[in-house]
């Protein structure tokens, strides 16, 4: 039983020296070769690792050997027989071992945490961030006091003569590093790492709360600007984000993740008045400066200082004009800092019948259904100067047991969840992939169509005999586009299949009333079709039961975000698979997803009227290239396509968007020719 600590302490830092291996190897093609890792750059740290090196063999040898019949009973490398006969010496032991076991896997957060960051020694040549969050939050060197913890772990479970000149040599050695470090970094950051270690202890956390300052990050030599450190300005208490927010942050790290809405108003635009209405309801909500703690995932809003408008010149081509609005909005990024989450454009059209009103958001603000609750106040002040005092409640401040009222899935098993996920990703690999041009950014176009008011009557009449919902009927229409359009994936046999994504509101099915709230309260659901090629009412029917069973079994529901928050959050670092387009695809191949929303009309009062168009734009998350929205306003259905550029051709892109309409006609006819 004596042996047993000195097992588990010489096992734990076998391991934790076999995952450095691993983790020279990971980084190795950002230092340009092992060797980069391996040799220092500086002179100091080369005179260390020639005692360093033995010192770290020694260590992963030494408790193996006591521990064997090879060391039992040796005065150098052997435990003391007056602790191997003491009982409270062996429970003291065994603890350390556990704090040693503790030591190893928080070093595997500190690794992860640092992901391409890491590096052996000091490296001149890398542009690297200065981080100072997670585990460094509180520790300029965590992982160095884990190791110094780890060796006085192994100190206490085999106080051998030979262990104790290991443990003063190492930390020795750790000390001068850490120290060489912080020279380094202070000569690269400046005042921002001065403040860091102002604030910070060297190996011992510090019990202060700590605030956030300002880096640059660089990540592959291109210059990025982020949130890592700086002090919070004065306002509200963070929230926290929901998980999907959580994902949409994720996303945003690859491509701007926004949004769009627009309307066609009556007569001329008067900016002014426009101006002045948008300003007062933001207010009266509290819509002013969005500020996101990515460290913490949550998120406030501070005061308002000026929302921005921009008036465009009168266009000739409002189509045209309004696609560009659109596609400049969501493909340009809001900043990091806090600024305001909602950016207008107006425009009148050249014969002065009517303008456009272009509302962009970021995404992780608000959805859908928010921005339409935000709208109907404004529209109906804008256009009949209404009282905004009598308009429905709406704030950015959640109700109380928002988090609680988001549908969960009920308790199961581990190893159920697992073998869900488990199923749901090999079922991925067997569906196709749409081309993705890697020489391309991530570049979104935009396509518009309208279905009149009859069309629209006659495909939900269609839907309503079919017990079908109007989402289904769109995305049988572009499964059965988009498997007319790909036909070099019949050629693969394993790659024939389509997986097409979907997102619902969780606001209507919520416990509590999730209806005056700012934000975002929805839920992705993955639907998959084994005969894309098959009839279109074939298609129709099997979405059908799809969506029908995901609604009755809310357990299925969170599997493909559940899976990709694993993988991107816990295995991409380990692995080091860069936070990229192309690696979501791999993970999540989803041809296109679908975004059903239908506008309560009766929030605008008789400002709907005037309102003669209302179209709604999806952003394209980094799995789903190509996103369909259709939008319900007053009996008129607006169908908008947005997609990659590196997926497809705007003339690919139309065509489908046609085709879409037609096998909606499809639905139409063939539900009005069986009645």
């Amino acid at each position: 039983m004596a042996e047993v600590p000195i097992l588990i302490v010489g096992l734990t830092v076998c391991v934790y020296w076999f995952c450095v291996g691993a983790m020279i190897l990971r980084v190795r093609r950002q230092a340009r070769g092992v060797h980069r890792v391996l040799i220092p750059a500086q002179w100091i740290e080369r005179a260390m690792w020639v005692l360093w090196i033995p010192v770290v063999l020694s260590w992963m040898t030494v408790p193996l050997l006591a521990a064997s019949l090879v060391g039992a009973g040796n005065r150098w490398i052997g435990l003391p027989p007056a602790l191997a006969s003491s009982v409270l010496a062996h429970l003291v032991r065994m603890a350390a071992a556990l704090v040693g076991v503790l030591c190893l896997l928080l070093s595997m957060w500190c690794w992860q945490h640092m992901g391409r960051d890491w590096r052996m020694g000091i490296d001149p040549n890398q542009q690297s961030r200065l981080l100072v969050s997670g585990p460094f939050a509180k520790v300029r060197h965590p992982i160095y006091a884990l190791s110094i913890l780890l060796m006085l772990c192994t100190v206490v479970i085999l106080p051998a003569p030979v262990v104790l000149l290991l443990a003063a040599i190492h930390i020795s050695l750790m000390l001068i590093k850490a120290r060489n470090e912080e020279r380094f970094l202070l000569e690269r950051h400046g005042q921002a790492y001065a403040d860091y270690c102002a604030r910070t202890r060297r190996f011992i956390p510090s019990l202060k709360r700590g605030f956030k300052v300002t880096a640059d990050r660089t990540d592959g030599g291109e210059q990025k600007s982020v949130n890592t450190n700086h002090r919070p300005l004065p306002g509200p208490a963070f929230t926290s984000l929901n998980s999907f927010q959580q994902a949409m942050l994720l996303w945003e790290e690859t491509c701007p993740y926004n949004a769009a809405h627009a309307l066609r108003v009556s007569g001329p635009a008067d900016i002014p008045a426009l101006r002045r209405v948008i300003e007062d309801r933001c207010r009266q909500v509290g819509i002013g400066r969005l500020e996101v703690d990515r460290e913490t995932q949550s998120y406030r809003y501070l005061e308002l200082e000026e929302v921005p408008l921009v008036e465009l010149p009168p266009s000739a081509t409002p189509e045209d004009t309004l696609a560009e609005v659109i596609s400049s909005g969501v493909n340009t990024p809001f900043p990091d800092t806090p600024c305001h989450p909602l950016r207008w454009s107006v425009f009148n059209e050249a014969d002065g019948q009517a303008h456009y009103i272009v509302l962009v958001y970021r995404h992780i603000a608000a959805d859908a259904g928010a921005v339409s609750t935000l709208l109907a106040p404004i529209m109906r002040q804008y256009l009949d100067r209404e009282d905004p005092g009598t308009t429905p409640p709406l704030s950015v401040v959640p109700p109380p047991d928002a988090c609680s009222a988001a549908p969960k899935a009920p308790r199961a098993g581990k190893l159920t969840s697992l073998a869900r996920g488990l199923a749901l990703y090999f079922r991925f690999r067997s569906m196709h992939k749409m081309p993705d041009e890697r020489d391309m950014g991530n570049e979104t176009a935009l396509a518009v169509r309208t279905l009149s008011e009859p069309a629209f009557k006659s495909l939900s009449a269609a839907c309503k005999a079919r017990g079908a919902g109007l989402n289904d009927a769109c995305l049988a229409a572009l499964a059965s586009a988009i498997a007319e359009q790909t036909p070099t994936r019949r050629k693969h046999r394993h790659r024939r299949k389509l997986a097409l994504g979907t997102i619902a509101s969780t606001r209507r099915g919520a416990p509590i009333d999730l209806s005056g709230h700012f934000g975002v309260h929805l839920s992705d659901n993955v639907v998959m079709l084994d005969s894309p090629d098959a009839s279109l009412d074939e298609l129709l029917a099997e979405i059908c039961a799809q969506t029908r069973a995901l609604k009755n079994h809310a357990n299925r529901r969170p599997a493909a975000s559940a899976l990709q928050g694993f993988f991107v959050r816990n295995i991409w670092p380990l692995l080091d698979i860069p936070n990229h387009r192309r690696s979501y695809r791999k993970l999540l191949p989803i041809c296109g997803g679908v975004s059903t929303f239908v506008v309560d009309a009766s929030q605008f009062g008789t400002a709907v009227r005037a309102i003669t168009r209302y179209l709604r734009v999806g952003p394209p998350g980094p799995a789903i290239p190509i996103v369909l929205s259709p939008t319900v306003f007053s009996d008129r259905l607006e169908l908008s396509l947005i997609y990659r550029l590196s997926c497809l051709p705007s003339d690919k892109a139309e065509e489908l968007l046609n085709n879409v309409c037609a096998r909606l006609q499809q639905i139409s006819d063939y539900s009005l020719s069986r009645q």
